[in-house]
């Protein structure tokens, strides 16, 4: 029996991930006749690198012990989607029939960057009554370890508190959460990036993603994953 050749573990340029997204429409006409197509179809290509980091700054304030955080952001904007073509309901089931339109000088990627989103998130063990004290120091080290990451740097987050939790038990270190949710309007368009670090072990994970919207009038599937995958 042939055995496949499949690459174990990530090379050290990083992997790329990929993420195909889509809509759905229904035509009806009574019984004798329903149809499904696809609409909105986006795709997305992530580079992700993975590298390790010290630890050593595991401590805050000597009261707080980071366990993990997570980091992201995505970019928003204002997709037009109009009609492909000689689209009609002849088609057969699974075709594309809109397209994100050429509008308002943003030809190149079929949105209107509007604004970037972006969330971060702690994990922490210490005596609960520690951690609301502490939450802009718990934020400032989380971004301390992405200070390198020059896309997301250049974006200029804003953080507001958004949540803060705390965990009890009686057989489990004192603890919670803290998270952030981030603003900023200094986005290219159509990016997407993320990071997560574990201070348990020093692994951290770097992924920078590009959205591509179908601008094409061709309604089949899988010759539009080639063209948003790049595959």
């Amino acid at each position: 029996m042939a055995c496949p050749t499949v690459r174990y573990g990530v090379p050290s340029s990083g992997a790329t991930e990929y993420n195909l997204n889509t809509g759905r429409e229904l035509f009806r006409c009574g019984l004798d006749c329903v149809k499904m197509f696809l609409t909105n179809v986006s795709g997305e290509q992530t580079l992700v690198k993975y590298s390790c980091a010290d630890i050593s700054d595991a401590l805050v304030n000597d009261q707080i012990c980071m366990q993990s955080a997570n980091i992201s952001a995505r970019d928003q904007g204002v997709v037009n989607w109009i009609a492909k073509e000689n689209v009609d309901s002849s088609l057969p089931n699974g075709s594309v029939i809109n397209k994100a339109e050429n509008c308002a000088g943003q030809s190149e990627t079929g949105s209107i960057y509007t604004h970037t989103e972006g969330s971060l998130n702690a994990r922490v063990v210490t005596n609960i009554e520690n951690i609301a004290p502490n939450r802009e120091a718990i934020k400032d080290r989380i971004l301390s370890k992405f200070s390198d990451a020059t896309e997301f740097v250049q974006l200029n987050m804003e953080w507001i508190l958004s949540d803060l939790g705390v965990n009890v038990s009686p057989t489990d270190w004192q603890g919670g959460s803290v998270t952030y949710q981030g603003f900023s309007t200094n986005g290219p368009g159509t990016q997407t990036i993320r990071g997560n670090f574990n201070w348990q072990n020093g692994r951290r994970e770097y992924g920078v993603g590009t959205l591509t919207y179908d601008m094409s009038d061709d309604t089949d599937i899988e010759s539009i994953v080639s063209t948003v995958l790049g595959i």
